[in-house]
């Protein structure tokens, strides 16, 4: 899993991308309903694609951020 935060002028958001050990990307971006900062909104996106793999039954997970 692969992740990080972004912001802007209309708030902040997050992009997840899940790689199979198979080579199947799973993108995923959302927008947070909050005023955060950057720490907390990286935070998020990692619990995000968490939940995420959890949820399509995913065991093992290599996390990955760009910090």
């Amino acid at each position: 899993m692969c992740f990080d935060d972004a912001s802007n002028q209309n708030g902040f958001g997050a992009s997840i991308l899940l790689v199979s050990t198979k080579g199947a990307h799973t993108p995923i971006s959302v927008k947070l309903d909050c005023d955060v900062t950057n720490n907390v909104a990286e935070h998020k996106a990692c619990i995000i694609g968490l939940q995420a793999a959890v949820g399509i039954g995913v065991e093992n997970v290599r996390v990955y951020d760009n910090s």
